[in-house]
């Protein structure tokens, strides 16, 4: 969304000459490369590259992988993305996004990213006659594969979105819900403003009513107004469409 609303969309004035005052607006880069970035020279890696990380050691806790977070970010350019939530000693630590701060509880995160099954319900299908069932349960015991991860999984399905996205023009819709409490007749002016600010509306409004919300490609502008013009082509050339501009104005 930011990709398409803020950076292309200027960029586009700026190729086709058009006057334009450049609109500043929040990129969450920062945010996202804290979230899921490898490690690299000038960053440490990401909070979900840490957890599957923490994941593999043989004796890791909770509070290991959030002692891991703060000892991975200090001292770092993105120090001031992820945070501690309090002064005080807790389960808790916070990643500042451009709108706000968002508080995680560490409470279960390995044991939920690894998403392993009871022992006693892999013993249970096992157990079972032959089978559709059983048969699945046997072939993963011999043959064992790779521990992925619901952070990698879910990484991986992401990377897969972006790419889709970035070969096409999406529209998007935004979907705003009127109150917190999924009642009827109810319009919470605070709560809506907190989801257009968090959804970067605000700054995709102003650029829309900066620049030109509505556009026709240059073979329907021809086709529209070229019968003020008798010798232009519905080709849709730029001089076509310059042409005629001409004879409006």
């Amino acid at each position: 969304f930011n990709s398409h609303m803020f950076r292309l969309e200027q960029a586009m004035y700026a190729e086709e000459g058009i006057d334009w005052e450049h609109i500043e607006w929040e990129d969450n880069q920062t945010i996202i490369d804290a979230l899921e970035k490898k490690a690299s020279a000038s960053s440490p890696p990401g909070v979900f590259v840490l957890l599957d990380s923490e994941c593999l050691m043989p004796k890791a806790t909770d509070q290991s992988f959030l002692q891991t977070i703060f000892s991975s970010f200090q001292g770092t350019p993105n120090e001031k993305v992820v945070t501690k939530a309090k002064r005080v000693a807790t389960n808790e630590f916070a990643v500042t996004h451009y709108a706000a701060k968002v508080v995680y509880n560490v409470a279960g995160f390995l044991v939920k990213n690894m998403d392993r099954l009871d022992p006693d319900v892999v013993n249970l299908f096992q157990g079972l006659p032959e089978g559709v069932l059983s048969s699945f349960f046997d072939a993963a015991e011999a043959k064992p594969s790779k521990t992925v991860t619901v952070g990698s999984q879910f990484r991986g399905q992401l990377d897969e979105l972006v790419s889709d996205l970035h070969q096409t023009y999406p529209r998007y819709v935004r979907c705003i819900k009127p109150n917190g409490k999924k009642a009827v007749h109810e319009f919470d002016s605070q709560e809506v403003l907190r989801q257009l600010r968090c959804a970067g509306m605000l700054e995709a409004i102003r650029i829309r009513r900066a620049g030109y919300g509505a556009r026709r490609s240059f073979v329907e502008f021809v086709q529209r107004y070229g019968v003020i013009c008798s010798s232009l082509e519905s080709d849709g050339a730029v001089s076509q469409c310059k042409e005629a501009l001409e004879k409006i104005c």
